[in-house]
């Protein structure tokens, strides 16, 4: 009531309200990074609605911002340092407690990761949408030249089954990838760049009910995959849209190491596209 009343009182409100920032970047291993770059956006009663400045992290990786204000997105970075996707226009609301108040704390700084670029290897790059029957037939993926077939050698195996639509458009499928010869892990973390020694399952199956109360008809997962009897090593994410077309379609991006080395860093200017 008391943010209602205020702004009723001053309709530029929102755009007045002190901006107080303080945060830390840090590593992988929770160390300072020393003079990170510091990129920030705010809404304010600027003629074209925000603002844009850069700063720079100390040698502690601390910074601060004071502005004047809505709210603010924050980006870090670093040369020879990922940022990650979830690092990136972090945002942080002044103004509104209906859209989340933040707090600001200077004894407790909001912790910024970013991680630190390693060796990169000469990997096999591919991004490719491939179709799929859906009676189950099993095809056989080669990651090395971009190619499906019903037919061996392949670093993936897929198969698909899928029922009829109901009047909610909702249908019964199923969708198993596997490896031959290997096995693959299911990966939550962007960064993991070291394929493991072990602990490789041969298949991973999504299934989903019509009446399924999370029932969805498209689904993304990473895998870090050892196959040809760890010849190769590789990590994939795979969007999974089981009624595509009439049929059914998975888009599959993939870093392939043909070295059999389990070390997965990419190195874009030093790359092999797949299928070349």
């Amino acid at each position: 009531m008391r943010y209602m009343q205020n702004v009723k009182a001053d309709p530029m409100y929102d755009w007045k309200q002190q901006i107080n920032f303080y945060g830390k970047v840090v590593d992988e291993s929770n160390q300072p990074v020393a003079d990170a770059s510091v990129d920030y956006t705010w809404s304010t009663i600027a003629e074209r609605g925000t603002l844009t400045k850069h700063e720079t992290a100390d040698a502690l990786g601390l910074f601060s911002i004071h502005e004047t204000g809505k709210r603010i997105s924050i980006t870090v970075s670093k040369d020879g340092y990922y940022t990650a996707p979830s690092e990136r226009l972090r945002s942080y609301e002044y103004a509104n407690p209906g859209d989340g108040l933040f707090t600001p704390d200077a004894a407790n700084p909001v912790v910024f990761h970013l991680r630190k670029k390693g060796e990169a290897e000469q990997l096999i790059h591919g991004l490719k949408l491939f179709g799929s029957r859906v009676d189950g037939t099993l095809s056989y993926v080669d990651l090395t030249t971009a190619k499906a077939a019903l037919t061996p050698p392949g670093d993936l195996t897929v198969q698909c089954v899928r029922s009829e639509s109901n009047a909610e458009k909702k249908f019964d499928w199923t969708f198993t990838v596997g490896v031959p010869d290997g096995g693959l892990i299911e990966s939550t973390n962007e960064f993991d760049f070291v394929a493991p020694e072990g602990g490789y399952q041969p298949t991973f199956q999504i299934s989903h009910k019509t009446n399924d109360p999370d029932w969805t008809g498209q689904e993304k997962h990473k895998f870090l995959v050892k196959s040809r009897d760890g010849r190769h090593y590789a990590r994939i994410e795979i969007t999974i849209i089981p009624d595509y077309n009439q049929n059914a379609a998975y888009d599959v991006e993939w870093f392939l190491n043909p070295s059999g080395s389990r070390n997965l860093e990419f190195d874009p200017n030093n790359a092999i596209q797949a299928g070349q």
